[in-house]
């Protein structure tokens, strides 16, 4: 019988070994003094397509401008 997944290619995550070659080719790059690492991951996702990724995913969690609760004014 016909599944409508039967048509949908297998997402498998990447093998640990790919991953760990990936890590290995990253920390064997010579290191760059860049502005902005935002640009500089998606850039290189060719090269490193799980690291920036993961990266990217860090990079672009927006930050807090500060905690309230410390700032109350008594009045």
């Amino acid at each position: 019988s016909k599944n409508i997944f039967d048509h949908i290619p297998t997402l498998a995550p990447p093998k640990s070994t790919d991953l760990c070659d990936e890590v290995d080719r990253y920390l064997s790059t010579d290191v760059e003094c860049v502005d902005n690492a935002i640009a500089w991951w998606h850039e290189h996702c060719g090269s490193f397509p799980c690291l920036s990724h993961m990266a990217l995913d860090y990079l672009t969690i927006p930050g807090k401008l500060h905690h309230s609760d410390g700032y109350l004014l008594p009045y």
